[in-house]
């Protein structure tokens, strides 16, 4: 991840309109600002942005909240950044929202850089998880990676050597990029677990296929014993059908007899049926003719009542015409009646009306009198009215004037007062400035003294330090002086085992020849050489005790040094420190020189101010305003209470113009109620005369005549109808019986005739019958002869029916076996590539099983933490050695021995210097600094080399407090050697010293109003 532009807006102590911070042009940068002005805000800003986390106070439930701005409503954060892998290099941005509604609401989106376009393409997934896991992975590092490696956060230097072993070796792997083993491992379990499945399927398939060929010969027996019986069973129902044949042949001759009497038992039934049917016919028409003869009896009286009847009919149509015009005459006059009498009401509703706009209009008139009568008052109070408005217009002008120049006085006044109040303020802010300054050059002294009492400290431990450097030097040269003496204590006893072993030679063989020419030796010879091999002897022994006398003495002294150094070095401690406070103390002392001469100048402008306002030096032009309105305010002459005397008086006659008006209107409304009560009155005279002479709907009253006459003209009778009436229902029969009576005269000998016809018909029925039964009867007796055989017929078709149904069941059977036999044949070809399956599945778990073990934590991943291992030990004992001038080196231990036996798996730090080899935990500050400083270092650059996509930048937030002058020179000389390896090398920091080494900066500065703002310096 290479940062390239940096947006963020409400972010910690960052406001709104913030401008973007471009990290295009920088290489090795230096983030600089006093404390808590924000410069780890923009740090924290990057790693919100990519992985939505950044510092928070301990125990914070909500850590967004903490982030964002006080009073601020919503943050966001945009970053763009560019991401290097070996084949090409992409650029991204992501945009981060919060929003602290209930529960917070947050928004993330992630973009793509298209060359093609020129513009940005989304990767945002539906969900935010989704799309903070693709970062991740497109970044191939988590949060906890990069705090571990590229940035080192304030206050977490060791965040990696503080770590526990497991974590340690996490963190490593995520930076060597052995995520992929893990997926790997993942993949190869799941193919195991597949492979294994597989394999348990292709066995229970192969023992199911080996337990059903087992059944094959049985099933071919069952198919043999199976296709017997089928044949047993086929020739019997052969044999059934032919008995059965020969029976049906028989019976088929009497089937033509069996025919013919059906059909004569169904024309014996039609005959019955119709002989049946004639027998009712000819008592209906018997009947029939009897009551003809009776109705033929009474001709004359049916038509002479029939005869009365018509007349009657003839005399009711007439009554209930002349009825029905009476009722509507009856209506009609009813009808007339009721609208003569509304008419009449009208007249008298209306009557009614005037008189109450009579009566309303004398009431009108009595109080327009009334009002009348005061005429000449409110004629008198209006003209006051008149002359108190004009005078009252006068006053306003004057008081318009008036307002003018007492506003303009007053704003003269306010901004008098502002000016005081500013020269007041200004004499405060100089006083306070000036009780500041003179506090910090009242300790100037006191200064001076703390500033030469640490500096003789710092000199002795100077000198202290010099002998622990002595110390030190005469450490390594007595123990190379030891170990020199232990050598030649090797040698000569070497050299004393050869001359010894040569001397025995000699002693065991009578004839030696020479060691050194291989020439015979004589027995002086030999003395000689004996002799000569002793002195030697000797002259090593004397040696010896010489390096082992010289090896006690330097031991003593080495010891000696030892305990000086035990006693220099807890002192030496203390030298950091030290030169802490004595850099404190130096800056307090030259900012109270700087104090004290900075005093003089707000003392100057302090007894300037105060000679200002004791003499009303200011708002000249403001007095001289205030002057001339005075001036003018006497020459205007207005006084305000008469003018609110005038103005309580126009009040007081203001009801006089309501009263003005009224009266007007009142006049106007008099004269024309007198003219309306004339009208009136000669209404109500009209109303009157036409209500006494009834001169009111005549058109009704005519219509109303002529109704009376046509009523009388119709003379309808009431008790004429009712007789009508009742001799009409005596005879309401008289139609049937004429009917009928003509009926009877139709029908009388037409009856007679069908009679004498359906009496034949019938004896010739009766006859045929005969005929029928008597045949039917002989046919009955020569068809009980055929009944035996129809049994034996049935009784042979249920037999063939259960031949049929065993034969059916039977040749089922034949079929399942056959199609056992056929799975079994199946079964028998797909064994052996159900083996071969089975083979390969096994040898696939096998092999998976393997690679899962390879893939796994302790395995390729182990190997290559433990191949890296010596590269970050050379990265970092590089950087260390420019730190510690050579003094330091680290080791990291992957395994440890147990107590118990065997080894454990782990990554401890041990640094070497010259005192020995020690744990990190034994470490001061500075030092313990260093060694964090140097193994992140390290574990940058690794990750810059190896990781997925590469993350060249390195980022340092602060941490050099710790360092005297000679470490902040080492370490700006590291930083330096590493700029190459990494494009952004981002180092956040307040000391004056190490800024000026950078040769850009970024210099943060906060505002009370608009909140933090940053500067590029290049």
């Amino acid at each position: 991840m290479i940062p390239v532009r940096l947006s963020l807006r409400n972010f910690l102590s960052y406001g709104e309109e913030v401008p973007p911070l471009d990290f295009t042009p920088l290489h090795v940068v230096c983030l600089s600002g006093d404390n808590g002005h924000g410069k780890s805000a923009l740090l924290d800003a990057m790693t919100w942005a990519v992985w939505g986390e950044a510092r928070k106070a301990a125990g914070a439930r909500k850590p967004d909240d903490d982030l964002l701005r006080k009073g601020a409503g919503e943050m966001a954060v945009e970053f763009e950044f560019d991401v290097q892998t070996e084949t090409h290099r992409d650029r991204y941005r992501v945009l981060r929202q919060y929003r602290p509604t209930r529960g917070g609401k947050s928004a993330l989106e992630f973009q793509i850089y298209s060359p093609e376009s020129e513009g940005f393409h989304s990767l945002t997934q539906p969900s935010l998880t989704a799309t903070q896991r693709l970062i991740e992975q497109t970044l191939r590092m988590a949060y906890d990676t990069f705090i571990n490696s590229v940035f080192i956060v304030q206050g977490r230097a060791d965040e990696f050597t503080r770590r526990s072993a497991s974590d340690r070796k996490k963190i490593l792997a995520d930076i060597l990029g052995l995520w992929l083993y893990e997926e790997l491992e993942e993949r190869s379990r799941q193919r195991a677990v597949s492979a294994r499945r597989t394999a348990a399927e292709r066995g229970r398939r192969l023992s199911d296929i080996d337990t059903a060929l087992k059944e094959e010969p049985a099933c071919r027996k069952r198919i043999e014993t199976l296709e017997a019986d089928l044949k047993r069973l086929t020739t019997k129902g052969k044999r059934i059908d032919k008995e059965r044949d020969g029976l049906r042949v028989r019976l088929a001759t009497t089937d033509t007899a069996r025919k013919r009497l059906d059909d004569l038992r169904k024309q014996r039934q039609n005959r019955l049926r119709r002989l049946s049917d004639m027998d009712v016919q000819i008592a209906s028409e018997r009947a029939e003719i009897e009551e003809f003869v009776h109705t033929l009896s009474e001709r004359a009286v049916i038509e002479q009542t029939f005869l009365e009847y018509r007349a009657l009919t003839e005399e009711r149509e007439r009554l209930n015409r002349s009825l029905q015009r009476l009722r509507r005459l009856e209506g009609r006059k009813n009808e007339i009646d009721t609208k003569i009498l509304q008419a009449r009401h009208g007249r008298e509703v209306e009557k009614q009306k005037w008189i109450a706009r009579r009566e309303s209009l004398e009431k009108g008139l009595t109080e327009a009198q009334a009002l009348l009568g005061k005429k000449n008052r409110i004629e008198e109070g209006y003209q006051r009215l008149l002359l108190a408005r004009r005078a009252d217009e006068q006053w306003d002008k004057k008081r318009r004037r008036y307002d003018e120049i007492d506003l303009r006085m007053r704003e003269c006044r306010e901004t008098l007062r502002q000016d005081e109040s500013a020269l007041q303020t200004e004499l405060s802010s100089l006083r306070h400035r000036l009780g500041d300054l003179d506090r910090r050059v009242s300790g100037i002294e006191s200064h001076r003294t703390r500033v030469a009492a640490l500096k003789e400290q710092d000199e002795d431990l100077r000198r202290k330090e010099q002998e622990k450097q002595k110390i030190e030097e005469r450490g390594r040269e007595l123990v190379a002086h030891i170990d020199m003496q232990k050598n030649k204590i090797k040698l000569y006893k070497h050299q004393e085992e050869e001359a010894n072993d040569r001397l025995k030679e000699l002693l065991q063989k009578t004839k030696a020849n020479c060691p050194l020419c291989d020439a015979a030796l004589d027995e002086r010879r030999r003395e000689t050489i004996e002799a000569n091999i002793g002195d030697t002897l000797q002259a090593h022994a004397v040696e010896i005790d010489k390096s082992l006398r010289s090896i006690q003495l330097a031991e003593e002294e080495k010891k000696e040094l030892t305990v000086k150094f035990k006693t220099i070095r807890p002192q030496l401690e203390a030298l950091p420190q030290l030169q802490q406070e004595i850099a404190t103390a130096d800056r307090a002392l030259q900012d109270a020189i700087a104090a004290a001469a900075e005093a003089r100048g707000p003392r100057r402008d302090v007894e300037a101010l105060q000679n200002r306002l004791e003499r009303g030096d200011y708002g000249k032009e403001a007095r001289r305003e205030i002057e001339t309105g005075q001036a003018t305010l006497k020459t205007l002459g207005y006084d305000p209470d008469r003018h609110e005397a005038l103005k309580t008086k126009l009040r007081e006659l203001q009801t006089f113009e309501s009263e003005k008006s009224r009266l007007e209107e009142t006049q106007a409304r008099y004269d024309t109620a007198v003219a309306e009560r004339e009208k009136v009155m000669e209404h109500i005279s009209n109303m009157d005369r036409e209500l006494e002479t009834e001169t009111y709907a005549e058109a009704f009253r005519a219509e109303l005549e002529n109704v009376e006459c046509d009523m009388e003209a119709l003379r309808y009778d009431e008790t004429n109808s009712q007789c009508c009436e009742r001799r009409f229902e005596e005879l309401k029969d008289a139609p049937s019986q004429k009917e009928k009576l003509d009926e009877a005269i139709r029908q009388h000998d037409k009856t007679r005739m069908m009679l004498a016809d359906r009496l034949q018909v019938a004896e010739a029925l009766r006859t045929e019958l005969d005929g029928l039964t008597a045949q039917i009867e002989t046919l009955e007796r020569e068809s009980e002869d055929t009944t035996e055989t129809e049994q034996l017929i049935e009784e042979l078709s249920k037999l063939r029916e259960t031949v049929a149904q065993e034969e059916r069941e039977t040749n089922q059977q034949v079929g399942a076996e056959k199609e056992k036999a056929t799975r079994y044949r199946q079964m028998a070809e797909e064994r052996p590539s159900v083996e071969t399956d089975l083979r390969q599945a096994a040898r696939d778990q096998q092999v998976y099983e393997k690679l899962t073990v390879a893939f796994s934590r302790d395995g390729i991943p182990a190997l290559i933490i433990e191949n890296a291992i010596p590269e970050i030990e050379e990265e970092a004992n590089a950087i260390l050695s420019r730190l510690t001038d050579n003094r330091t080196q680290i080791t990291i231990e992957p395994l440890r021995n147990l107590k118990t036996g065997g080894s454990k798996e782990t990554l401890d730090i041990q640094i070497s210097d010259e005192l020995g080899t020690r744990p990190y935990e034994l470490f001061s500050g500075g030092e313990a600094f260093r060694t964090n400083f140097a193994l992140r270092i390290a574990l940058s650059k690794l990750l810059a080399r190896r990781a997925g996509a590469s993350l060249r930048t390195l980022i340092i937030d602060e941490g050099f407090g710790t360092q005297d002058a000679e470490g902040l020179d080492h370490l700006v000389d590291a930083l330096q050697g590493i700029q190459e390896d990494f494009e952004k090398i981002i180092v956040v920091t307040h000391l004056e010293r190490l800024k000026n080494a950078f040769p850009s900066r970024i210099e943060v500065a906060k505002y009370p109003d608009i909140g933090s703002r940053f500067e590029v310096v290049v």
